[in-house]
């Protein structure tokens, strides 16, 4: 099966120390085309450091979503996106009882997988750091998994509960 580079399956991600984090950005609604590629570039440069070897060892992954706020709002188009935005996003499916029904209206996702807290820490210190380029707000969840061995969305954790007599071979 092949996988994006740097999503599934990478080093980080198969680490048992590595933590996840749901990073929500909201922008602002008066916010035009050139300022929101300004914008994306800036963030751009954020999730390249964040992935960034760090003493030859790379610390995070990150994957970045767009979500149908970011090419929609309201009925009103945003960024001259409008017909470039994903169909599934036209009528996406509700998700009950996962994240917090706001962060779903979100405009960017980055899902972080990392080992490193002061990373994390500094990515994020950074994007907050972008609010004169038209972010509004962050918000972030941690995630972790369950004492019933799921993960946050009630699904088996299969990274970190791989059977036994599996071992490495089944991440590969």
């Amino acid at each position: 099966m092949a996988h994006a580079e740097g999503v599934l399956p990478d080093e980080v991600i198969r680490d048992h120390r590595a933590e996840a984090l749901l990073v929500f950005a909201s922008l602002r609604a008066d916010l035009d085309r050139a300022g929101v590629e300004t914008w994306l570039r800036k963030a751009s440069e954020l999730v390249a450091q964040l992935t960034a070897p760090v003493r030859g060892e790379r610390v995070a992954s990150v994957a970045v979503g767009l979500g149908p706020t970011f090419f929609v709002t309201g009925t009103s188009p945003r960024f001259g996106l409008e017909q470039k935005m994903p169909v599934g996003l036209t009528s996406p499916p509700l998700v009950q009882g996962v994240v917090d029904p706001a962060a779903a209206a979100q405009d960017v996702l980055f899902y972080i997988m990392t080992t490193s807290e002061a990373a994390a820490a500094r990515f994020i210190e950074g994007l907050s750091g972008t609010r004169s380029l038209g972010l509004v707000k962050t918000s972030v969840e941690r995630g972790f998994q369950r004492e019933d061995g799921r993960e946050l969305s009630g699904f088996k954790d299969g990274v970190r509960n791989v059977p036994g007599n599996l071992g490495a071979e089944w991440l590969s």
